[in-house]
């Protein structure tokens, strides 16, 4: 998945390409959705905001208001409060975004449902806007995994993760489940690391609170926090062992590179894609050239368990490997979010054989890159069949109350295949027995001894190389 910054005013500007890399075009075959006309509507009930009178309104929003003011006041025993920019106002405003700017359209009737299950699930005494709250993180829990409410604080802390800065977390990653958060990576020397967490485990209490049901945003909004704060963890490590940890927020830099060089092969592992990963890729060539004299026989490109992060980042990044050729392209019912990006020829690499290394945590815009470099035949993918996570999020700002992030396209490979769901099959496939080291606390990505995955890839190079 990725996040693409939108300015509050222009919900539909997404354009983030870094523009020395790669072009943008727009796909003629998708046809824009038109924009909703919405005439005028009379005052109804005391429930429903005046100033709406002064708005103009289609039909069926018109209707999904009205119900929830009707219900909300039948729950509560009070209308919900009608001044300008209150909640019915706001709740209008979300409705117009998923209905204009949503990748598939939206079904009223289905948005109704979940707006009337938010109601009837609230406390008698909760305000209109924590129902307002409610019912907008279960319509976006409603379209997809990935479209999710951002609150103010988070929206705030993902710029920091966006550029790279530090931030307090626990140090592994985590996904979703039915009964917590599974983690599948855990950086060396982290908090998490020196607890003895490992990949698989289950976080399923966060300070004696259960993690249910919750979105990836919303597991961050607990997790991370102040840097040297405290958290307890209880912890489900396979079917009968359980754990109770003590974790201590740490800060942590973003988008860290790391490479190496042996017998002429480089070695190359991105973490994440954020504002500075194309700049430190280009940076770890140009020191990987020095180092080798110039003489570097094959690149391996580590992209497992990489979570993905900012598209303009997959375009660079792939572009970085790429003299010419289409990178991707997305599309949408949206003509304005339907684009392809292509290469400008400015491969840094000179053509060397580079080997791809995928998992099936590897995710978003690490999907984008390895699909990219495998239908130009740039190189070789070897691994697991990633994660299928090829949708495009937007992130549209709704001050002062954070942010909406919703799925505005899929993306495509330059073969035209569709990623979301389906992941990038390797052309080797290689399954680890694991890529832990619970002796030593650390992954063994780029442990050349020990890397079973990397030493064949290396191998396959080898091999490629002589012939």
């Amino acid at each position: 998945m990725f996040f693409l910054a939108v300015a509050a005013c222009s919900p539909k500007s997404t354009d983030q390409t870094n523009t020395s890399t790669a072009t943008v075009h727009p796909v003629p075959q998708v046809q824009a959705q038109p924009e909703i006309v919405r005439p005028s509507i009379p005052p109804v009930t005391s429930a429903v905001v005046q100033d709406h009178t002064k708005r103009q309104f289609d039909a069926e929003t018109e209707m999904i208001l009205r119900k929830f003011a009707e219900e909300y006041q039948a729950h509560a025993g009070h209308p919900c409060p009608t001044y300008r920019n209150g909640p019915l106002n706001r709740l209008d405003d979300i409705i117009l975004r998923l209905r204009n700017d949503y990748v598939n359209e939206i079904d009223s009737k289905k948005l109704s449902d979940v707006i009337s299950a938010a109601v009837r699930s609230a406390r008698a005494d909760d305000s209109c806007d924590e129902v307002v709250d409610a019912a907008t993180k279960a319509m976006l829990r409603s379209l997809d995994p990935n479209s999710t409410y951002i609150t103010q604080e988070r929206l705030l802390q993902m710029g920091l993760f966006n550029k790279g800065l530090e931030l307090g977390d626990i140090g592994a990653k985590f996904r979703p489940v039915t009964d917590g958060l599974k983690i599948y990576l855990v950086r060396e020397g982290s908090s998490a690391a020196k607890e003895g967490l490992r990949p698989g485990d289950i976080i399923t209490h966060l300070d004696g609170e259960p993690l249910l049901n919750l979105s990836e945003s919303e597991a961050s909004d607990r997790l991370d926090g102040d840097v040297g704060s405290e958290i307890h963890l209880a912890i489900r490590r396979g079917t009968e062992k359980f754990l109770n940890v003590k974790v201590i927020r740490e800060p942590r830099k973003l988008g860290l590179i790391s490479s190496d060089l042996k017998d002429g092969f480089a070695y190359i592992r991105i973490s994440e894609f954020v504002e500075s990963t194309d700049r430190n890729l280009r940076e770890a060539i140009r020191l990987l050239k020095k180092g080798s004299l110039g003489h570097i026989g094959a690149y391996v490109l580590d992209l497992r368990s990489n979570p993905g992060g900012l598209l303009d980042q997959s375009v660079s990044v792939s572009a970085v490997f790429l003299n010419t050729g289409e990178i991707l392209s997305t599309r949408s019912r949206n003509l304005k979010d339907c684009h392809v990006f292509n290469a400008l020829g400015n491969d840094l690499t000179n053509g060397t054989p580079i080997a791809v290394l995928i998992d099936h945590n590897t995710y978003g815009a690490a999907e984008i890159v390895a699909a990219a470099l495998q239908d130009n035949h740039r190189a070789t993918v070897i691994g697991e069949r990633s994660y299928g996570g090829g949708s495009v999020q937007t992130i549209m700002p709704m001050p002062p109350n954070g942010a909406l992030k919703i799925t505005t396209a899929n993306f495509y490979t330059p073969s035209g295949r569709q990623i979301d769901g389906v992941g990038v099959e390797p052309d080797n496939v290689i399954v680890p027995t694991d890529n832990y080291d619970p002796d030593n606390r650390k992954m063994v990505f780029g442990d050349r001894s020990r890397d079973i995955v990397l030493v064949q890839a290396i191998d396959i190079l080898r091999t490629k190389i002589s012939h």
